[in-house]
């Protein structure tokens, strides 16, 4: 992971990703983040140096570059792949206030033409996710057993409605309920069996920091893309704790870490001034925010909605998306509040009775009763959760009916 230095825009000239891959970066450009529903977004991918100098603008170069360099850029969900050594005098004008109110990237040039693959995959300040994240489900059989078949069915729903990735064995995963093998082996069977360009996101969190950082580190050997992790709950440690805590996570990975911030459920709030300290943390890139009070783009971290009822929030503040669970049901809807900004008030405010209904038992039992009444095997969930009882499912069961999708996936 290559960082700028905020004040001077430093970073290290040669920098080892892996024990095979060496590239050498003899130049670096700082240029802004777009979120992926910015309007800019769709134009860069013009591509050309001069596309990017006239849609993003504002970088800053104090080299003149040899001859058949590449430039990898990054913005939001669009690549560019631009040859700049026909036009390097299109680089120039650093805006430090357009900067500064965005993240900031970092764009590595390199010679080896055959690594630019991995460097655009390493030098990248600000890893992309995704928009639409699902904390999905693990459906448990009539017994109790983690329902693999299962597990896998509703992977490919998701992906084919809209979610861009998922996070597997957080809190609607019922984690908690899981032993370390189950924990490792339902984050596998995800890396396994996921479409390609799927994110996979392990949830790795403990209230005990060496439970964290081995189920961290095991997890990070599977493949994953990143981790989530969540505040030591119920212990409550104070902020000097709660920072060593994740210095210890980042050390057991060299994945990005996006912090879980839910205080209903672990009893201590983390503030955006604590957040941005632990974004200087290497491997720290965001958080997700389940502290609506706390709701705000925090310099140096990407912002992802932890409850969905404020995605459309985040995606206008500039956030990056949300960690949601009523994409079990309605992804497809999530999908174009990302994508339809103009759309994005009157599509939010469409999915309010979905919100109601979901909201009527946790999430882990609400969603798998909806999979269930739409022709998935959302299966069972593990106590001390209980299944829904019928007057729980029957708000669940109105909403899908007056939305068409009971049996819909049957069909």
């Amino acid at each position: 992971m290559v960082w700028v230095d905020r004040t001077d825009l430093v970073v290290d000239e040669v920098k080892r990703f892996g024990e095979r891959h060496e590239i050498f970066l003899f130049h670096v450009v700082a240029m802004p983040l777009l979120a992926r529903n910015h309007p800019d977004c769709g134009r860069v991918a013009e591509g050309g140096a001069d596309a990017l100098e006239k849609r993003l603008g504002r970088t800053d170069t104090g080299n003149a570059f040899d001859n058949d360099v590449e430039i990898r850029a990054q913005v939001a969900s669009w690549e560019l792949l631009a040859d700049v050594a026909s036009d390097t005098n299109a680089h120039s004008g650093f805006d430090a206030e357009f900067v500064g109110q965005r993240s900031v990237g970092v764009v590595a040039f390199s010679h080896l033409k055959d690594s630019a693959s991995k460097l655009g995959a390493y030098a990248w300040g600000m890893p992309e996710f995704g928009t639409v994240l699902t904390a999905v489900v693990t459906p448990f059989d009539a017994d109790g057993a983690v329902d693999e078949a299962a597990f896998v069915r509703i992977l490919e729903h998701l992906a084919a409605t809209g979610s861009d990735g998922v996070v597997v064995a957080g809190t609607t995963g019922e984690a908690s309920t899981l032993s370390d093998e189950e924990h490792l082996s339902v984050v596998a069977l995800a890396v396994n069996e996921a479409p390609d360009d799927f994110t996979v996101i392990a949830g790795t969190g403990s209230n005990d920091t060496h439970h964290a950082t081995e189920l961290t580190s095991k997890a990070t050997a599977l493949g994953i893309d990143g981790i989530l992790s969540v505040t030591p709950y119920y212990n409550r440690p104070p902020r000097r704790g709660i920072i060593r805590h994740f210095e210890e996570v980042a050390k057991s990975t060299d994945l990005p870490i996006l912090v879980y911030n839910i205080p209903a459920r672990t009893g201590t709030d983390m503030p955006n001034d604590l957040l941005e300290e632990l974004g200087q943390i290497e491997n720290i890139v965001g958080v997700k925010q389940s502290n609506d009070n706390n709701l705000a783009m925090v310099d140096g971290l990407q912002l992802y909605a932890g409850n969905d009822d404020v995605f459309a929030k985040v995606l206008d503040l500039g956030g990056s998306g949300g960690i949601l669970t009523a994409t079990h049901v309605v992804g497809d809807e999530f999908k174009r509040m990302a994508n339809e900004p103009e759309n994005r008030a009157e599509i939010h405010a469409s999915l309010q009775p979905v919100y109601d209904a979901l909201a009527v038992a946790p999430a882990a039992s609400s969603n798998k009763a909806a999979l269930n009444l739409m022709g998935l095997p959302g299966g069972h969930v593990r106590l001390p959760y209980v299944d829904c009882d019928e007057s729980e499912t029957a708000p669940i069961r109105a909403m899908l009916e007056q939305r068409g999708l009971v049996g819909v996936a049957a069909s």
